[in-house]
């Protein structure tokens, strides 16, 4: 992933591969509860080779969103397996958990019955991002005996801790909903503990130090093989991970766990259509074509009556002229709304309560070259000639997101979760439809063999996009980076950050949208 970040941390961005025909925008707001409305401006340029033959005539604004799936969710309060372990701390989710639970127990409120599945699910989420992060940096100094040894069985310690805890509470929950929701949950956390396990196992076996981790390893195993007997007996047969398991049950099982754990955490999108330009355009434009033709029909009946040839003659005309005026002042109209009328009215709703969190309000376009800002044409083509430049243009297709988040809503909704990502998946599919064949065969010298040997060559695509991040009024820093998709016929090679480019600055000059 490549990361953006502005002074002042309230945006932050990443980029990455999805899968080969996609890749993804990931965005962090970090709200700020002391301001009433969080505001946010997210601009995307997409610098497409022109060859690929992608343009207002090929591909509209239908298309793009059609390409597009959004996500917006929490950020999963950050923890550590320490904490999570821990029964004492009273800010601890174990000790959270353990008071719903009694106060479950003592006939609490219907309330009570689903904040407990929320904070079982969020437990889920927690260790999940605990243990990623952990075992991360476990692995970064694996290869340094003296600190490595000790650290690898802390952790695996302080996980089999937090598993025996944890499990301990979930056979105290009583409940049909409130028992498989910890059936489920236990299931997800034990195969994301076998996981990372394994990970740290393969680790060993690869580092040079492996002696000296024999203990961390021996344990590691120990724990994987627990979990393993644990599911089959209670019959989690599904998510079983030996060798010899048909993947595509385990892959499925695995994805439906992790989206019934995380699920706690995603908001609900309903897109709303907004006053798009071309609807306001065509009304306007459908105005002033009638008023033409009604000027036009009064001034033919003073003139020569209703029953003359030339009244006829000249309605007929008229509505000729109304009918080309309707189609003129349309396209006239659209171009110069566009930038201030959004696309989409998107609202962000708690899922539960379906009570409004926040708007965004969505816009692409398709821009000519001249109308980039200096500041992200000076990005794209820092590095490129000028001659270069004019002999092969590009197509900038122009996507702008604007977030504003209610704070009242949100500390009503939501006390723990605060900060939100934003996920936004761009298919690449149809820009590639016109691209040629992956692999261009050419004749080469072969200086050792003297003689001409055919070799077959990538033909690959350069997709440039730019970020900036920000607030909409420009009043705050603004974080600008790029990014290059490198791509073929069957989809993405790889992303390339050509020289880890930063640039930072205040009041960037942005195209409204």
């Amino acid at each position: 992933m490549i990361s953006l970040l502005d002074p002042e941390e309230r945006i932050e961005g990443r980029i990455g591969v999805h899968d080969r025909r996609s890749f993804e925008l990931k965005l962090d707001y970090s709200i700020d509860p002391e301001r009433p409305v969080n505001r946010y401006a997210v601009d995307a340029f997409l610098f497409l080779p022109r060859s690929l033959g992608i343009h207002k005539d090929t591909y509209d604004y239908h298309r793009f969103y059609a390409d597009v799936q959004a996500y917006i969710r929490f950020k999963t309060p950050p923890s550590t397996l320490a904490t999570l372990a821990d029964l004492g701390a009273a800010e601890a989710p174990l000790v959270h958990l353990r008071w719903l639970i009694a106060e479950l127990s003592r006939g609490g409120a219907s309330g009570a019955r689903r904040a407990l599945r929320q904070a079982l699910r969020l437990v889920g989420c927690q260790l999940r991002w605990a243990l990623r992060r952990e075992m991360g940096a476990l692995l970064e100094a694996l290869d340094e005996p003296g600190p490595a040894a000790p650290a690898a069985e802390a952790l695996v310690s302080t996980l089999a801790t937090f598993l025996d805890r944890f499990r301990a509470l979930l056979a105290t929950v009583k409940g049909r909903a409130a028992e498989e929701t910890a059936r489920l949950v236990d299931e997800f956390v034990g195969l994301a503990a076998e996981r990372q396990l394994t990970r740290l196992v393969s680790a060993i076996d690869q580092s040079p130090a492996a002696g000296a981790l024999a203990t961390a390893r021996a344990a590691s195993v120990a724990r994987i093989l627990a979990e393993r007997a644990r599911r089959a007996a209670l019959g989690f047969g599904e998510s079983e991970t030996s060798v010899g398991t048909p993947e595509e049950r385990l892959v499925y099982r695995l994805g439906v766990l992790k989206k019934f754990v995380m699920s706690v955490l995603f908001l609900d999108l309903a897109r709303d259509p907004g006053r798009r330009a071309a609807d306001v355009a065509a009304a306007g434009a459908a105005a002033l074509a009638m008023f033409f033709a009604v000027l036009a029909a009064a001034w033919a009946q003073s003139s020569y009556g209703v029953n003359t040839t030339p009244f006829v003659l000249i309605i007929v005309a008229s509505y000729v002229v109304k009918d080309r005026i309707k189609d003129w002042a349309r396209q006239f109209f659209a171009a110069r709304m566009a930038r201030w009328l959004p696309d989409h009215i998107v609202r962000i709703r708690e899922p539960l309560s379906g009570e409004t969190l926040g708007r965004c309000r969505e816009t692409v376009r398709f821009m000519k070259l001249a109308d980039v800002p200096p500041a992200v044409r000076a990005l794209r083509y820092r590095r490129t000639p000028d001659a270069l430049l004019a002999g092969k243009p590009e197509t900038v297709l122009h996507y702008r997101k604007l977030v504003h988040i209610d704070s009242q809503a949100h500390r009503r909704t939501h006390g723990p979760l605060r900060d939100l990502n934003d996920i936004i998946r761009v298919n690449i599919g149809a820009f590639l439809a016109r691209a040629d064949d992956a692999t261009r065969r050419t004749l080469v010298y072969d200086a050792d063999l003297d003689r001409a040997a055919p070799l077959d060559l990538p033909k690959v695509y350069h997709l440039n996009v730019i970020l900036q991040m920000g607030s909409p009024d420009h009043t705050e820093a603004l974080s600008t980076d790029r990014v290059r998709v490198v791509m073929d016929r069957e989809g993405i090679i790889r992303l390339e950050e050509p020289a880890q480019i930063r640039a930072t600055a205040t009041n960037l000059e942005t195209p409204a949208a």
